[in-house]
């Protein structure tokens, strides 16, 4: 990656600290998210928190928008830094993560992937998922 900001940097620092936060007794592996309001200062974090039922799990990605939405509704967002314990290295975020995304955010929303060392790779939104499901794709009743 290129030469970092200093707001990335600490996005990054955040991303890393919410790790300890992880419940992630399953799967093993901690994922933290540091999510930037438009707007706001503070960044919004969010860390996995599974469940034996694994489909009542909630990734980090998830976690820091809707924590996000409760706190300031839809102001939208500028960009996410997400950061996991990974021996591979840094992981995208899943299906279901990106199907939310596609609610809140637009196809130039930044995505900073990283390790707990760094952040290793910046995709845009439309770059992970290039054709996507659409509200305007349901019905009209």
């Amino acid at each position: 990656m290129s030469e970092l900001n200093s707001d990335l940097i600490e996005a990054h620092k955040a991303a890393v600290g919410v790790l300890k936060n992880s419940h992630s007794p399953y799967s093993h592996l901690k994922v933290g998210a540091a999510l930037k309001v438009k707007g706001q200062e503070e960044l919004v974090l969010g860390t996995n928190v599974e469940n034996a039922s694994f489909g009542a799990t909630i990734c980090a990605e998830r976690a820091a928008i809707l924590q996000a939405i409760s706190r300031y509704g839809n102001p939208g967002f500028e960009y996410m830094v997400i950061v996991s314990d990974s021996p591979s290295g840094m992981i995208p975020p899943c299906g279901m993560c990106l199907q939310v995304m596609q609610e809140f955010v637009d196809e130039n929303f930044p995505i900073h992937l990283g390790t707990q060392n760094k952040l290793v790779k910046t995709v845009l939104f439309s770059e992970m998922v290039p054709i996507r499901f659409l509200k305007e794709m349901l019905p009209r009743p």
